[in-house]
């Protein structure tokens, strides 16, 4: 899947001292408005296809936040579980989109809670306590304390506990498979 490059995005890249942008058509796609806008802000826009991931994303991650960030996922705000169809459910943002338009990460707390999920980004989760269940196509994986769960752009999922999980979620818009 490509990714839409609006007059926002560029708008952006320039608030954080971004003035190259590398964008192959394989994996972008960019509006004529932007394409204008970025001519007119000193944005250049480059098609080299051999760096697709790899130099936008480090860069855009060097550049994208004002400051340092630090959380400590046990305190974060999560306590106030909201019960949904699908179980009790509590989520804080660490880092979120104000932040950063690659990156994002926090920390999810399921309580008797199973709720299928879409992975429009890769994401990793480290869990903290209990067990995080994640079921895809037809296999179940069962992430125990201290374990690494890596999910793929695009997969269709079931996440949850039957019991209680505490985790931490880091997701990646910039990653195009």
């Amino acid at each position: 899947m490509k990714t839409l490059i609006c007059v926002q995005t560029i708008q952006q890249l320039v608030k954080n001292g971004q003035h190259t942008f590398n964008c192959p058509p394989d994996c972008y796609v960019v509006t004529p408005e932007a394409r204008e806008v970025a001519r007119q802000l000193g944005v250049k826009l480059v098609d080299s296809p051999a760096d697709c991931i790899a130099k936008d994303f480090d860069q855009g991650i060097l550049k994208c936040f004002a400051s340092i960030k630090r959380a400590n996922a046990y305190s974060l705000p999560t306590a106030q579980l909201k019960t949904t169809d699908h179980g009790k459910i509590g989520l804080a943002d660490i880092i979120g989109t104000r932040d950063c338009q690659t990156l994002a990460s926090g920390v999810m707390v399921l309580e008797n809670a199973f709720m299928p999920w879409y992975s429009d980004a890769a994401e990793m989760n480290v869990v903290l306590e209990g067990q995080l269940h994640i079921r895809c196509d037809e296999e179940t994986i069962v992430a125990d304390v201290g374990d690494t769960v890596f999910i793929p752009y695009g997969r269709d999922i079931v996440l949850g506990t039957p019991k209680f999980v505490r985790f931490v979620y880091v997701t990646c818009q910039a990653v195009s498979v």
